[in-house]
């Protein structure tokens, strides 16, 4: 090809490539373009389908003669398990949740003497160990002006504090309880406390102690009532809202109007509160049987031991009103049965054929120990005039708090068999102590009277518990089919007596759920609940001349202590058969002590000649109209030191 041939085939190509592309584009934007528009919503096509199956369904045909074809069984995993005869071994399963006892549930076409053996999970032991104590001291100092006035020290009147507490520890039937060590410390403890007041009832002592069927009900400072008295009626009243927001009343017109100075003074108002509650369902069962002792025992010991002699010098000496000290001690046993009057149980029925056995090797504990302490001293000293101003001094007012509750579930079983023996008690300790020995004086003359109030007392010591039993207990002799079946499952060997199977208390049940504790079972609930408040104050006024010969008034109140011990212990359960082949133990105690001191610093000597009414006195030139004022107060140190520690004699 030439050259000028070549140039115009290469320019016809070209000319064609470039026409194939302009084409392509046309097309490319006209699709494009369709991708825009929206299609129209078309109706659907409505099309009749009719399906007509090739059979009909006929009306039900009773009665369908069908024999299975015979199963082939698998080769023995079990050497001769499927022999006859022979004997069959027993084949264990483990873990089988929500069982169901069918005895020759497998048929064979043979006497089958094939058997199945359950095992139920076995309870846990259960050990709750609290401690709570709260310990304040707000012993304030309070001069309102530079005067020299000596005071005694607050160790003075920790003294009698400790003297009030070694009175309540001499009232306390059972004295000092140490936390258990060990499992066997438990019965130890259970033991000890039975032998204490057994022998403090047979002697002639000064303790009044009841037991048995006496405890039940309600008691009241050792009387028996119908009802029990509501705290909130004793109770500081709550201010009503509605009150402080009411209107003031006015009337119109002039007049005149004297500002009174008010001294308002409280050094006291402490509430000290203990509460604890125990709710427990951990174990239970129809039947027990022990092949040793069974001991049982319920006790509430109560002591209020309080003083509150006060001292009043000068226009002190007669006060308006004197509001006296309270003290309850409040216990209610009660019991009642789970299964009501009406209910009566069907012995004509079926007795179970088949058991499941759960083991537990060793003892079995179930302890709850609660220790709630509040150790409050609160002895103030103020040394006050009026300025000729209204003013409010607060110097208690304290609060100490120890709360706690538990709420225990456990499990249920048809027969408890125990090896060793079966401790079981429930103990509410509480003491409540209180000094409220007060020393007010008034200094010069208050013009012609004293115009004001006093309160010193007013103090409510309350101790309130309560043991509630669901599930009525009744105690035997081992009869021999339960010694066997315990023999058997201290051998080894699960096999319950057929005299067990037919027991009454078994009747309608289709097979028993057994636990087998090879030692000892040991259930001990504790409630110890101890207050001991000091609010010794001492309170000078010292009269002082206002402008145009006003007087002030005074409000003083040195008391208004609230002390609470509260518990309370639920024992749930079955009503129960206990069959004992030791011996057998099972009370009830209640303990109420009140004890009112007149002098509990008697035998502490201060360090001054002062009488016990002459607390505060002037220093010498008080009075003198040139003498030198001083801002320090002395306090007076006894003279024989005294233990601080003023809880020493019960935690020691």
């Amino acid at each position: 090809m030439d050259p000028v041939t070549e140039i115009i085939a290469h320019f016809i190509g070209v000319f064609n490539i470039v026409v194939e592309e302009q084409r392509a584009r046309m097309d490319y934007d006209e699709f494009k373009a369709l991708e825009k528009i929206t299609d129209e919503d078309n109706e659907l096509p409505n099309i009749n389908v009719t399906v007509k199956a090739p059979h009909e369904f006929v009306d039900y045909i009773p009665h369908v003669n069908y024999t299975p074809p015979p199963v082939d069984l698998v080769p023995e995993i079990i050497p001769g398990l499927f022999d006859e005869p022979g004997t069959l071994p027993d084949i264990l399963i483990e873990s089988v949740k929500d069982y169901a006892f069918a005895p020759e549930v497998y048929s064979f076409g043979f006497a089958s003497k094939f058997s199945l053996s359950f095992t139920i999970t076995p309870p846990g032991s259960i050990v709750v160990i609290a401690k709570q104590t709260n310990r304040l001291t707000d012993n304030d100092y309070v001069i309102w002006d530079d005067w020299d006035v000596d005071v005694l020290d607050s160790a003075y009147f920790d003294a009698g504090l400790d003297a009030l507490l070694s009175s309540a520890a001499g009232l306390d039937p059972i004295g000092s309880l140490n936390l258990p060590a060990s499992e066997e410390a438990i019965g130890a403890i259970v033991v000890g406390i039975i032998s204490e007041l057994e022998d403090l009832s047979d002697a002639a002592s000064a303790f009044q102690i009841a037991s048995g069927q006496q405890v039940f009900g309600i008691h009241v400072n050792g009387e028996k009532t119908d009802a029990a008295p509501k705290i909130d009626a004793y109770l500081p009243a709550k201010e009503d809202e509605a009150d402080e927001n009411a209107g003031v009343s006015f009337v119109e017109g002039e007049g005149s109007f004297e500002p009174v100075p008010l001294m308002e003074v409280a050094t006291g108002g402490n509430f000290v509160v203990n509460e604890a509650y125990i709710a427990s369902y951990w174990l239970d069962a129809a039947v027990f049987a022990t092949m040793g002792d069974y001991v049982s025992i319920d006790l509430i010991s109560q002591i209020n031991v309080w003083s509150d002699v006060d001292s009043f010098l000068g226009s002190f000496i007669s006060p308006a009103a004197a509001s006296e000290t309270l003290a309850f001690n409040i216990a209610s046993f009660s019991l009642e049965s789970s299964s009501s009057d009406d209910e009566e149980k069907d012995v004509s029925g079926s007795f179970p054929a088949t058991w499941a056995v759960t083991r537990i090797e060793g003892n079995l504990v179930f302890l709850n120990w609660l220790e709630q302490v509040n150790l409050i001293s609160d002895h103030d000293v103020t040394i006050l005039s009026s300025s000729g101003t209204s003013t409010t001094l607060t110097t208690g007012d304290n609060a100490a708090i120890n709360s706690l509750s538990l709420f225990e579930l456990g499990t249920y079983y048809d027969l408890i068999v125990v090896g060793g023996d079966l401790y079981h008690a429930n103990v509410i300790n509480q003491i409540n102590v209180l000094l409220d020995g007060d020393y007010l004086s008034s200094i010069n003359e208050f013009g012609t009277s004293w115009d004001g109030a006093v309160s010193t007392g007013n103090n409510l010591l309350w101790n309130q518990a309560s043991i509630h039993k669901i599930g009525e207990t009744s105690i035997g002799s081992m009869p021999d089919a339960y010694m066997q079946t315990a023999e058997n499952l201290k051998n080894g060997v699960d096999t319950i007596a057929a005299g067990v199977l037919g027991d009454e208390a078994f009747a309608g049940l289709t097979g028993l759920r057994v636990l087998y504790v090879e030692g000892s079972i040991y259930d001990l609930q504790t409630i110890l609940q101890t207050n001991v408040v000091g609010d010794a104050d001492q309170v000078s006024v010292i009269a002082s001349e206002l402008a145009g010969g006003a007087q002030s008034k005074w409000d003083v109140e040195t008391g208004d202590n609230d002390v609470i011990n509260l518990a309370s212990i639920v024992d749930a359960g079955t009503d129960s058969a206990v069959y004992v082949a030791g011996e057998a133990y099972s009370d009830a105690f209640l303990h109420q002590a009140e004890l009112v001191s007149d002098d509990p610093t008697a035998g502490t000597e201060a360090a001054t000649s002062l009488a016990n009414e002459a607390v505060l006195f002037l220093a010498d030139g008080m009075l003198e109209p040139e003498g030198e004022n001083s801002e320090s107060v002395k306090p007076v140190d006894p003279v024989d030191p005294v233990q601080p520690d003023v809880m020493q004699t019960m935690l020691a």
